[in-house]
């Protein structure tokens, strides 16, 4: 149900109830201030023709009393007249078919029921009653007046709940029309359209709510305009951020890729030192799984080829925010030496202190044994493996040096080799190769190992 129906309907609900208890209460006044009229009327009627019949009734003038009946018929309302001496009916008379009915006075109008009310009066003289005047009114009169009464009071009301309801449409049409706007407004705003506004009309309170809606609108509007500002801001942040984090994911997962696939010794460590990672390039290197070298040191990797203040200094330099670049002589699970090219970074946080320590190597033991042959090669002879005259002049000159220094000498053993000639030419070169290397095994076996 709409507001302006609401309107309508309470206002001629309330006015219908007001004209109810106007009409009951009306109609009420009118039927107990006639009732009580006739009840004077009746008594005093009564008293009156009692005092009238007095006479004729104790002189026993049965004709005056005939006479007298009839006369009071004559009297507006007056049904019947009976005058009764004891038992005895004196004269009566009455209109058809009220003398037929049982007397019985009644006590008020509103216990009549069968349209006369009846009524008696006694008839004395110096104290002593001589007869009872029995009279009967029609209460007709009465119930035509209430009758006519309500069906005016009725018909009045309707009209007037009619002329209220068309003063309720009427009002109610200006009253909801503004508020239907307000209405529209507000669903317009709620499906989205902010700084929707309304005509306004009049000054009064509906008209102030109509402006305070246009300012509550016009503010939403501003607002919606500043947050939609703010939001196509904020989405614009989001997607960089979201864009800086994309391609610091896909960088790291690059770097992961990197570092899971290369083959060089990588492995992590706490500020302490304990392994948080290494990757498969260490697994293949030392022969420790992840499972094994992560939770522990690398001293697991100590091969006991450096001394104490060699991996004290490494440790100082680490600790103390430096890079670390050096060669590490390191030993496998299975017992076996490496050399390990290492560099060990210090990572840090935002705040500047030290969180991890990255270590990155590469197993060159094949590159310094391949230098090693080759000093090897450049320093001894290629047929006999004993120091050829490079080396040679290389240890005679340490030789004298050292001498020089301590005050002593150096003695110089020159061995040869009689008809060596002769070999190769009677059994060739083959032959000769093989007698120069019997006679180096010879010399190696006099001599120590650091000779």
């Amino acid at each position: 149900m709409s507001f302006r129906l609401k309107t309508i309907a309470g206002i001629a609900l309330i006015e219908a109830l007001m004209l109810a208890i106007l009409i009951w209460s009306s109609l009420t006044f009118i039927r107990s201030s006639n009732q009580e009229e006739l009840d004077k009327r009746a008594t005093t009627t009564a008293q009156l023709f009692a005092s009238m019949a007095k006479d004729p009734v104790i002189s026993m003038d049965l004709a005056t009393l005939e006479t007298f009946a009839g006369e009071m018929l004559h009297n507006p309302g007056v049904v019947f007249v009976r005058i009764r001496r004891g038992g005895t009916v004196l004269a009566e008379a009455g209109r058809e078919g009220s003398l037929d009915r049982p007397f019985e006075p009644d006590q008020s109008v509103a216990s009549v029921s069968d349209g006369i009310y009846d009524t008696s009066q006694r008839i004395t003289e110096g104290g002593e009653t001589f007869g009872r005047l029995e009279l009967g009114l029609s209460v007709a009169n009465i119930r035509g007046v209430v009758a006519d009464a309500r069906q005016r009071t009725l018909t009045i009301a309707a009209l007037e709940v009619g002329l209220v309801a068309l003063f309720s449409l009427l009002l109610g049409t200006y009253l909801t029309r503004q508020l239907k706007q307000l209405r529209d407004a507000s669903q317009l705003m709620a499906s989205g359209e902010v700084g929707t506004l309304v005509t306004v009309r009049g000054s009064d309170e509906v008209a102030e709510t109509a402006k305070a809606f246009n300012r509550m609108s016009t503010n939403l509007k501003g607002m919606h305009d500043h947050l939609e500002q703010r939001v196509a801001e904020r989405t614009r942040e989001l997607e960089a951020e979201v864009r800086q984090r994309r391609e610091a994911e896909e960088e790291r997962e690059q770097l992961s890729r990197v570092v899971e696939q290369t083959t060089d010794i990588v492995f992590i460590t706490n500020p302490e030192g304990t392994i948080e990672y290494v990757n498969p390039g260490f697994e293949t290197v030392t022969g420790y799984g992840r499972d094994e070298a992560v939770g522990r040191t690398p001293r697991i990797l100590k091969s006991d080829q450096h001394p104490p203040t060699f991996y004290a200094g490494v440790w100082a330099a680490i600790t103390a925010g430096r890079p670390y670049h050096g060669v590490f002589v390191n030993r496998r699970r299975d017992g076996s030496l490496y050399h390990e090219e290492k560099a060990i970074t210090p990572m840090r946080n935002d705040q500047g202190r030290i969180t991890h320590f990255v270590s990155t190597g590469k197993d060159i033991s094949a590159h310094i044994q391949y230098q090693e042959q080759i000093q090897h090669l450049a320093q001894h002879d290629q047929l006999t493996d004993l120091p050829n005259r490079s080396l040679f002049n290389d240890r005679l000159q340490q030789a004298i040096r050292r001498a020089d220094r301590r005050g002593n000498r150096v003695a110089l053993l020159f061995c040869d080799l009689n008809d060596f000639k002769s070999i190769n030419d009677r059994f060739g070169h083959h032959a000769g190769d093989q007698l120069l290397q019997e006679v180096a095994e010879r010399l190696r076996a006099c001599g120590r190992r650091e000779d």
